[in-house]
Order: structure tokens, then C-alpha cells, then sequence
């Protein structure tokens, strides 16, 4: 088993290091620049605050200025207990070596998360069904792509594994230092994302379990167990504000910050009551975060949760409806949000998958060698999808993507000084090449194509990515919508780059606007 380990470890940092440079140095990928320019401002002023709680990132944010800052003291000869101001000179001509530095720090917490998966597993089952688990954790596409983005997500499925691993072990032994721990974890949860809340239902859960045996045992309110409870739900409050304590220090901003995580309106993203978004959920968006084979094993493994029962798995498996009402009860609703339940749901899909197999030899009386190979025969077959995916995402992590296609048919057919108006998801273009209007959504603008053409726009570029958020609800977005449809039906793209078998990034179009 050490060598199973041994193995998927060193198969985890394989796959979440290769292709890590992606679009670097052209672009940064979505939300990337809400993280990386605030822990290069901490190194370069000094200020730890980083004027931004949305999600709110600390264990992102704060790991990532100190690594910048010992490698610009090591490389750079920078002051190491002082504020390092030239360190902005540097990132502003080059800040790829940033943006790696803080994919490195979320690629290690998603090699940590699977190592705790397989951890979880081991503790709530046995050994191979934690390194199966851990397996099906890592060999997920969609884990993984989000794990090479300087954004929360790797880090956010780490700390909810660490979180719930601690409460297993709480449950087993209700020690004030397995409280702490707990509390601790949870608190580092919540330091790195809101959304991570429903673990505090759980330890409520776990801590509900401790007293009720406590009390059953000795017919006496257990005193000691409730100050230690009461002690795991202060380490909380404790480790959220000892990591971020400027969302108490500056809790104007923070707010601000809330109230827009919060809006009601993205295009895209927005729309659907909360059962809408339970069905949007259910229907369509797990089933693209799992692959249906370990959907179906994951179904399986439920079925031997409930029958095979314990109150330890049951309280460390509420977290998936816990969480699912949380995230359903969002007016927004994102694909992504869904990740947190990955290491749970492959869990699940491991369970069924080894204990689907164990009864059938129980049943027939195999010998265990051929339970062994039905294992193993049954586990490729499920592995077949997820494999495909996950081998092709990483074909495509090394290829050029559209966007920079589309940036090197622009320098290639454009002189600089154009005027260029494009829209977010397009062409990353060099700062001070063209005469560039980047918006949001060009159809967003209130402009037609004659208005862009009289302000001397002389290219428009559009992107699949953005324009296909309004084609999809036209009678929402009028406006909009019109916009496209006209610029699409009057004007023949001079280029249309498109994705392909081998090749990630959105459909973009460069059109031609004759003068006015």
C-alpha cells in the first residue's frame, strides 16, 4: 500500500505541474489578478492589508506575499524584515514569475488535497479504498484544471479534507486537542472561503454525537465534553481572525467586498430560484464535474453508507447536503462551486466500487485473488472517461489556446496604433501596442456597430466566452443580444479561431469595421 501511495503521489505533482505556464506571460487566467498584484502590494508597501475579503483568500493571499517576498530578498537582494517598493517596478515589466509563484502555492494544495483524501478514506474505511479514492480524486479533470488557477478552489477542497479528517478523528476520540484541531482547520476553511460554512454544521453535528454519548454513559451532563466543544467553536473564530484580521481591522471594505460577492446579477450565472439552481446542480452541472461512471459508483457507495452505516461517516457525509443548500440558496450559481464536494463524492464512487465487489465475492465465494482482478478490471473501466479527460485537458494545458492564436493573428495582419475594441475573454494584446477599448461585453456598451465604427474603432473582436452568456437568454438581454445577431449577420469575420479536439479557449472573432 506504501507503494501505491508512494505512486499516486508522484503521479498527482506530474499531472498538476505539467502545463502549469498555460497563457503565462500574455495573460492571467479569470480571477488571477484579484490575488496576485494584492500579495505583491504587500511586499512592495509593507501594508497587510490586502483591500479585498471576497472570498477572502488569506491562506491564498498571505502565503503567496511571503513567497514573493523571500524570493525577491534572496534574488533581488531586497530588505527581508522591510518593505520592498521596487519589487512594483518589477512586477510591472515582468509579472509572470508572480502569477507561477501562485499557481505553484494552489497545485500544492491540490496534491495536499489528495494525499487527504486517501488519508479520509483510510480512516473512515480502510487503505485501498482511501488510494482509490485519493485516485478518482486526482484523475478529475475538472479538479485539476481549477487547481492550476490562482484562485481558492484547490485550496478550499484542501482545508474542507482536513477539516472533516479532524472531525473523523474527533469522533473517534473526543480530546480537547482533537477540538482545537478541528476548530483550527475549519477556521482556515472559512479564512479561505466563505462558502465553507456548512463545516460548522458538522462539527455542531459531531459535537451533538460527543455530548449525547457523554451524557448516555454517565446519566450526568458532561461538563468537560461541552467546554471542550465550546473550545473547538472559539478555535474557529480564533484562526479566522488570526488569518484574517483585516476583515475586522477594515470591515467597511470587507463589507463592500460581501455585498458584491453576493449580487444577484452575472450574466450567465444568474436567474434561477434556489430550486432552479438545486436542479441546475443535479441535472447538469455535476454530472460535468464527475464523470457519469463515478457518478453511478458514487450512487452505489451510498447505498453501503446508509446499510453499512456508522455514526462517524454519517456526520463526516452531512457536509454534502449541508453544502448543497448553502450553495443552492446563492443567487449566483457556478460550476466550480461544486468542487468541495469532489473528495466526498469520490470517496462515495471508491466505496461502491470496492465494497460493490467484496459482496459479489462474499456471495460467490471467489478466492481473493479474484477479487483482487475484478477490483482492478472493474476500476480501469470506470477510470476509462476520466483518464480520456483528464489526458486531453493536459494535451491541451501545453498547447497555445485561442486567445494567444488570436493575439499572433492580430500582430501578425494589424499595424500598432490601431484603434481595437475588444471584449474580456479575446486576444491579450501588448500594453501600448494598439489603441485598445477593452470592455467587459461589447454588446454591454450601449454602443451599435455604427456607433463603434464613428469612434474610429477600426476591429472588433468578440468572444464565445462572453457573447455566448447573452445569445443564451435573449429575452433577458435584448439589448445585448441584438447587438451580436447584428454584428454577426452584417459583418464576415475576417478570422474565426476556434477550440478544437486539442486546443482549450473560446470561439473568438475579428471583424473588419470599414470607416464611417
Amino acid at each position: 500500500m506504501a507503494t501505491g501511495l508512494f505512486l499516486l503521489l508522484l503521479l498527482a505533482v506530474t499531472l498538476h505541474f505539467l502545463g502549469l505556464r498555460r497563457e503565462l506571460p500574455y495573460i492571467p487566467l479569470v480571477d488571477e489578478s484579484a490575488f496576485v498584484p494584492r500579495a505583491m502590494a504587500i511586499v512592495a508597501t509593507g501594508d497587510l492589508n490586502p483591500g479585498w475579503f471576497g472570498h477572502p483568500g488569506s491562506t491564498l493571499v498571505y502565503p503567496l506575499a511571503l513567497v514573493i517576498h523571500l524570493g525577491y530578498v534572496t534574488l533581488y537582494d531586497g530588505v527581508l524584515f522591510h518593505a520592498n517598493p521596487a519589487i512594483s517596478i518589477l512586477f510591472e515589466e515582468n509579472s509572470a514569475p508572480f502569477f507561477m509563484a501562485g499557481r505553484v502555492i494552489a497545485v500544492i494544495f491540490g496534491i495536499g488535497a489528495t494525499y487527504l483524501t486517501y488519508r479520509l478514506g483510510r480512516r473512515l474505511y480502510d487503505a485501498p479504498i482511501g488510494l482509490l479514492a485519493g485516485t478518482l480524486f486526482l484523475l478529475n479533470a475538472a479538479m485539476l484544471n481549477h487547481a492550476k488557477w490562482v484562485r481558492t478552489d484547490s485550496a478550499s477542497v484542501f482545508f474542507v479534507v482536513l477539516s472533516l479528517l479532524m472531525i473523523a478523528r474527533l469522533l473517534e476520540n473526543a480530546s480537547w486537542r482533537n477540538q482545537l484541531g478541528a476548530g483550527i482547520a475549519i477556521g482556515l476553511g472559512l479564512s479561505t472561503k466563505y462558502s465553507l460554512a456548512p463545516l460548522v454544521g458538522v462539527l455542531l453535528l459531531a459535537d451533538g454525537v460527543i455530548v449525547w454519548r457523554a451524557w448516555r454513559n454517565s446519566a450526568e451532563i458532561p461538563y468537560r465534553k461541552v467546554l471542550n466543544c465550546i473550545l473547538g467553536l472559539v478555535a474557529i473564530g480564533l484562526a479566522f481572525a488570526f488569518t484574517t484580521p483585516y476583515f475586522f481591522l477594515d470591515f467597511a471594505t470587507a463589507w463592500q467586498n460581501l455585498a458584491l460577492e453576493n449580487r444577484s446579477v452575472h450574466p450567465g450565472a444568474d436567474g434561477l430560484s434556489p430550486v432552479g439552481n438545486l436542479w441546475w446542480y443535479l441535472s447538469r452541472t455535476l454530472w460535468q464535474v464527475q464523470p457519469w461512471p463515478i457518478m453511478l459508483a458514487a450512487v452505489v457507495g451510498t447505498v453501503f453508507l446508509f446499510t453499512r452505516r456508522t455514526t462517524t461517516r454519517l456526520v463526516v457525509f452531512a457536509f454534502i447536503p449541508l453544502y448543497m443548500i448553502e450553495i443552492t440558496l446563492h443567487a449566483l450559481h457556478w460550476l466550480r462551486w461544486l468542487l468541495p464536494l469532489h473528495p466526498l463524492l469520490s470517496l462515495l464512487a471508491a466505496v461502491g466500487i470496492v465494497e460493490g465487489v467484496r459482496l459479489a465475492a462474499a456471495q460467490y465465494h471467489w478466492p481473493e485473488r479474484r477479487t483482487r482482478y475484478v477490483t482492478l478490471l472493474l476500476t480501469a473501466l470506470i477510470l476509462l472517461l476520466p483518464v480520456y479527460r483528464t489526458t486531453l485537458m493536459t494535451i491541451r494545458h501545453q498547447q497555445p489556446t485561442t486567445n494567444l492564436l488570436a493575439r499572433e493573428w492580430i500582430q501578425n495582419h494589424i499595424e500598432p496604433g490601431t484603434r481595437i475594441a475588444q471584449e474580456r475573454y479575446g486576444a491579450p494584446l501588448d500594453p501600448g501596442l494598439y489603441d485598445e477599448l477593452a470592455v467587459f461585453a461589447l454588446g454591454q456598451e450601449e454602443h451599435t456597430v455604427d456607433d463603434y465604427r464613428r469612434d474610429g474603432i477600426a476591429y472588433l473582436v468578440i468572444s464565445s466566452a462572453m457573447y455566448d452568456r447573452f445569445l443564451a437568454e435573449p429575452e433577458r438581454y435584448v439589448t445585448e443580444a441584438a447587438f451580436y445577431n447584428e454584428l454577426l449577420a452584417t459583418l464576415t469575420p475576417l478570422v474565426t479561431i476556434e477550440p478544437s479536439l486539442m486546443r482549450s479557449g473560446p470561439t473568438i472573432h475579428i471583424f473588419a469595421l470599414p470607416p464611417a
